[in-house]
């Protein structure tokens, strides 16, 4: 896969890394077919193939995650059943885990604000940013009976641990 990195992106130990792992992908699908949520939703982005594109692209031009881009790496079960089937040995494990380390550094936290801010961006069509927060169940039915796409992961309070 060829990459684009800048020279000054590379000083970052996690790009220069990823890019490695990246320039080994031959773009041949292998790894979709032992995807669990590749072959239940069928869509491209929800492999591991797509989610390599989603992150190079994040990562090469300093992107903001999007909500549409967090939703497909969120879905990534970190199963690695991809990386047993790749001919070329790309290394999935590192580049799901520095795009999510690049998704959770590059969002804004809203906590309980979620429900608020995720109806300001889709109905005042701010410029997308990436949001993650707080939201009761009822008030995630809601945003998706709006048409307000959200991924819904169980909160895990980090100051507990």
């Amino acid at each position: 896969m060829q990459t684009n990195f800048t020279e000054e992106q590379l000083k970052l130990k996690d790009n220069k890394s990823s890019e490695k792992i990246l320039k080994k992908c031959v773009h041949c699908g292998m790894c979709n077919a032992t995807c669990p949520t590749f072959n239940l939703l069928g869509d491209e982005l929800d492999g591991p193939r797509g989610r390599i594109y989603l992150i190079q692209d994040m990562l090469e031009n300093e992107k903001k995650p999007t909500a549409n881009v967090v939703k497909h790496i969120d879905r990534c079960l970190s199963c690695y059943g991809c990386m047993t089937t790749c001919p070329a040995e790309v290394n999935y494990m590192h580049l799901i885990d520095h795009g999510r380390k690049y998704i959770e550094k590059n969002c804004e936290d809203v906590g309980e604000n979620f429900p608020h801010e995720a109806r300001s961006i889709h109905y005042d069509k701010k410029t997308s940013k990436g949001i993650y927060g707080k939201a009761t169940p009822e008030e995630a039915s809601e945003l998706l009976e709006e048409g307000i796409e959200v991924a819904t992961i169980p909160w895990v309070d980090k100051s507990e641990n």
